[in-house]
């Protein structure tokens, strides 16, 4: 899973693990609604060894859970030599780095309709996710923790589902899509590709539902068609980005566009915002996938996975054929605490956004006229990102009193931006 700061997608830990098996105890009856804040990701509220938690949705096995958070909830932490492993546990991801996971006993989980217990992965995500998503992160869920349901995400209503297995029927108009779940995890599908110069090519693709960005191209696959160099070219449009962190420390990369991506026979996504993986080690440099599809590309559907059937469904929502942003305001906003009601505030601020005298702390009221709330935050980043030179009004409340002042985004992606590759 990678994770960014500033306009850049937050991506989500591509953990090189196997995780622990629950024991599950399912009350399957009606569909379960569970609400959940989108947020560049898809968090939801669950109660784990009976503390409230706020979990993201992961392509991993069980769930992971944050190392502070279990402390702060006095919950004991076990290494591996303790947990019966023999030795101590390391994991990796995205990037070189490797850290140490410890390990929660006999852990109760409750979301939605899905009751279960297991021994649980901590790993300290706070410190990794937080700040970065602008969201309390006390832990991941894969979908293998609702092995006994088709998991409906909608992002059209903001809405997580979960549909029992037996007798389910697709909603009209869903279509499915030939999918393989790799280890039981990660959806595997096939997506067609247009590159510069006029050149197609069919990619196998993971998604990778804790991945805020559009689309990542792996080093391996993005160096195979030597798509580094062209795109860094006098005339193309590019830039270096060194902005994302991933489990495994800072990710380098390179951001562009391509003309056009196409999910299964969905009609084309054009001029999307992808990034090229230019780092040599860690999750992203040469798996066994392609390309990795993010949030930002995935919730322009609403999806139905089937992991212990191996299927998928799909549906095109109003924000299909969408255009997608590349610019920056300079303006990154949080709700660490996660609560009902609580305001955005400016978490960090740079570019047009310092010299329009916005300070971290300050509470945004309102964006172009339009009410904000924390649970706003996407709809704010969206807005701002599609609309390089256009200005936008602000109302800010500091010390008590409201200062309204004009932003104007800058385009963050120009010819020759990338510099050495």
């Amino acid at each position: 899973m990678w994770v960014a700061s500033g306009n850049v997608s937050r991506r989500t830990l591509g953990l090189l693990l196997l995780a622990c098996c629950p024991r599950f105890a399912y009350a399957q009856a009606a569909v379960s609604t569970v609400p959940v804040t989108m947020l560049g990701h898809v968090l939801l509220r669950a109660d784990v060894a009976g503390a409230p938690a706020w979990l993201v949705l992961d392509p991993i096995a069980g769930i992971i859970l944050d190392q502070r958070w279990a402390r702060q909830h006095a919950i004991p932490l076990v290494d591996g030599v303790a947990a019966g492993l023999g030795r101590r546990a390391m994991v990796g991801g995205a990037g070189s780095e490797r850290r140490e996971a410890l390990f929660i006993r006999n852990a109760t989980l409750r979301v939605g309709s899905v009751h279960e217990t297991g021994e649980r992965l901590a790993l300290p995500l706070d410190s990794l996710l937080a700040s970065s998503i602008g969201h309390r992160v006390d832990g991941l869920i894969g979908l293998t923790a609702f092995d006994g349901h088709i998991v409906e995400v909608s992002a059209t209503d903001g809405q997580l589902r979960l549909h029992p297995r037996g007798g389910f029927v697709p909603p009209s108009g869903a279509q499915q899509m030939p999918v393989r779940y790799d280890g039981g995890i990660r959806p595997l599908v096939s997506v067609q590709l247009s590159l510069p110069g006029g050149r197609t090519t069919n990619a196998t693709a993971y998604f990778d539902l804790g991945m805020s960005g559009s689309l990542r191209l792996t080093t391996r696959f993005a160096d195979s068609l030597g798509l580094a160099e062209e795109v860094c070219a006098p005339d193309r449009i590019a830039a270096l980005d060194s902005s994302e962190v991933g489990l495994g420390g800072v990710l380098a990369s390179i951001r562009t566009r391509l003309p056009a991506v196409r999910l299964h026979d969905d009609a084309p996504v054009e001029s999307l915002v992808v990034t090229l993986a230019r780092e040599r080690d860690g999750a992203d440099a040469a798996p066994a996938w392609d390309v990795l599809v993010g949030w930002s590309l995935m919730r322009r559907h609403d999806w139905w996975f089937d992991a212990h059937g191996g299927r998928l469904w799909f549906r095109p929502n109003p924000r299909a054929l969408s255009p997608e942003g590349s610019a920056q305001a300079g303006l990154e906003f949080a709700s660490l605490r996660g609560e009902p009601g609580e305001p955005l505030v400016v978490a960090a601020v740079s570019g047009a956004s310092v010299a329009a005298g916005v300070l971290v702390g300050d509470t945004l009221l309102r964006l172009d006229q339009q009410h904000v709330a924390g649970s706003d935050a996407e709809r704010v980043r969206t807005q701002l990102s599609w609309s390089p030179a256009r200005a936008h009004p602000l109302v800010l409340r500091r010390g008590g009193r409201d200062r309204r002042v004009v932003i104007t985004p800058r385009e963050t992606l120009r010819a020759g931006g990338c510099g050495r590759v």
